[in-house]
């Protein structure tokens, strides 16, 4: 019986550690909210901020933005759904809709790219 824990054993568990995503939300300099996902959300903020090549048209023109929060979830069809469930609630409610899924648990962990969409 050997102490170590075999790859194959492991396999289930590498999957998920590779397929993490983040789903975030900003708070860009006109009072709007703009939600998205990525897989590496300081590469994500800088490129939002301007800091590097990319970001969202949306932000582009409300830096700068600042991140609310985040919630961790396991593969980007996961992240797809908990994105646009955010995007469909009303303002006031994106944040605890995103920490209710950090509450969640079975789904999504404590704590997303795609171009979201504009989020007024």
């Amino acid at each position: 019986h050997s102490p170590y824990i075999s790859t194959h054993t492991l396999q289930p568990y590498l999957y998920c550690m590779n397929d993490l995503w983040y789903v975030y939300l900003l708070a860009c300099c006109d009072a709007t909210l703009y939600c998205g996902i990525t897989k590496d959300l300081s590469r994500r903020l800088a490129e939002h901020n301007g800091l590097r090549k990319g970001g969202a048209r949306y932000t582009r023109a409300r830096r700068p933005v600042a991140l609310l929060d985040y919630a961790t979830v396991y593969g980007k069809s996961q992240a797809l759904k908990l994105e646009y469930h955010i995007k469909h609630l009303p303002k006031d409610k994106k944040r605890d809709g995103l920490l209710a899924a950090k509450d969640e648990g079975s789904h999504h962990t404590t704590g997303g790219e795609r171009n979201g969409t504009p989020l007024v």
